[in-house]
């Protein structure tokens, strides 16, 4: 999945941008310090800066200038 904004692009990279990918973000001090989930149809949830809860769109500008990826946790079965 692939979105311009005037912020920039985000692209999620096959079967990371499944429910329950963690998202990546350069929010307020360099490198990674701001983690959401992906929920869906380009949201996420994640704790916000006012200190609630939030599903919030992924394409607003602030998360595609900070987004720095995505990555997904397998369970191994063992």
């Amino acid at each position: 999945m692939t979105e311009s904004t005037s912020g920039g692009t985000i692209t999620l990279i096959d079967n990371v941008n499944q429910r329950g990918a963690f998202l990546v973000f350069s929010a307020y001090e360099p490198g990674p310090s701001h983690v959401g989930i992906y929920v869906g149809d380009g949201n996420f949830i994640h704790a916000s800066s006012s200190g609630c809860v939030k599903i919030t769109s992924l394409y607003k500008d602030y998360y595609v200038a900070t987004y720095i990826g995505a990555r997904r946790i397998h369970n191994k079965s063992y």
